[in-house]
């Protein structure tokens, strides 16, 4: 998949035609011409890219496979970008995070046979709204990568933020929101 086939797009609460062709054209030719498009249109799939390596860690006295973070994906740091992805419940809970993978339940990190790169922590603004086993979300927030806390997972988005399910979306920033269009 090339990053215009990733650049996640959604224009369902457009009316009109003419202005979907216009924004689609608008999107996709900025991130042909924008490196900084293409790298966050990509998510999940910038996640898939992580190499791992075993590290020994002495206060917990155990070897953990973790993250080995390139210049690619450490370029990512601190920029907004929206996930998609399932609701996963997790025995820890709390009001202010939630854990969202990639796939559902059944073939998530946890239960299923997926890699660690296929769930991220949301760190919520506010109080984490309440979700179902599942129940399929998009989040905007600030990609923050993990490597050494072991009480945290890999990829971390703070400051995370759901997003409505109309409307157009392009998180390429750094820093700084872009308003999406909601939609009516």
């Amino acid at each position: 998949m090339n990053g215009n086939e990733l650049l996640f797009l959604q224009l369902c609460c457009i009316k009109s035609h003419n202005m979907k062709v216009l924004f689609a054209v608008i999107l996709l030719f900025g991130s042909v011409f924008s490196p900084a498009v293409q790298a966050q249109s990509l998510g999940w799939q910038a996640f898939a890219q992580v190499k791992s390596e075993t590290k020994f860690f002495k206060n917990e006295g155990v070897y953990v496979v973790t993250p080995k973070f390139d210049e690619k994906i450490k370029s990512l740091e601190g920029m907004y970008f929206s996930l998609r992805g399932y609701y996963i419940p997790t025995e820890v809970h709390s009001d202010k995070w939630i854990v969202m993978s990639k796939v559902p339940m059944s073939q998530c990190f946890f239960c299923g046979g997926a890699g660690p790169e296929s769930i991220a922590m949301i760190n919520f603004k506010g109080k984490a709204p309440k979700f179902k086993t599942d129940q399929i979300i998009t989040v905007r927030g600030k990609l923050r990568l993990n490597d050494s806390n072991l009480d945290e997972l890999n990829f971390i988005l703070d400051d995370s933020e759901i997003q409505e399910k109309c409307h157009l979306q392009l998180q390429i920033t750094r820093g700084k929101h872009i308003p999406g269009m909601i939609g009516q």
